[in-house]
């Protein structure tokens, strides 16, 4: 989190000059930059950004899990009618890619704000579904 004090969001209606964008953009870099994202400085971050638009009082966990869902299906949609063979092969154009890493990516913002609202900690949540699915799903032995 030492950089979330340095991260200043306008509150213009629809649009950031080049320059604020410039400087959330470096400055969002920064705080996920050390080769892990931090979770807990992102959903920080995220509730800045919505606090900043007065959007608190739509950040309901019905709402954003609904928000989750859609931004899922628009990942969906990019590999909707692709082959297998194609769609594993979309990430080599750089627009397909692009397209795929910003729905990618709302999908990871919805889901902090998610966690956030419903008090999940991710690192215990995640870290006891991976013990629960060795268990439900154990390796197969060896033929």
């Amino acid at each position: 989190m030492r950089y979330l004090n340095r991260l200043t969001w306008s509150r213009t209606p629809h649009s950031l000059s080049q320059v604020h964008q410039l400087t959330i953009r470096c400055n969002l870099t920064e705080i996920i930059s050390d080769d892990l994202m931090d979770t807990q400085a992102l959903q920080h971050t995220l509730r800045e950004f919505a606090a900043a638009r007065n959007w608190q009082p739509f950040h309901t966990p019905k709402n954003l899990s609904t928000a989750l869902m859609v931004e899922a299906a628009e990942l969906a949609e990019i590999f909707q009618w692709m082959t297998p063979e194609e769609s594993r092969a979309a990430n080599r154009d750089a627009a397909t890619q692009e397209r795929i890493a910003d729905e990618v990516a709302d999908v990871l913002l919805y889901l902090l704000q998610l966690a956030d609202h419903c008090a999940i900690d991710l690192d215990s949540a995640v870290a006891n579904k991976l013990v629960k699915n060795a268990v439900k799903h154990p390796p197969a032995l060896p033929a």
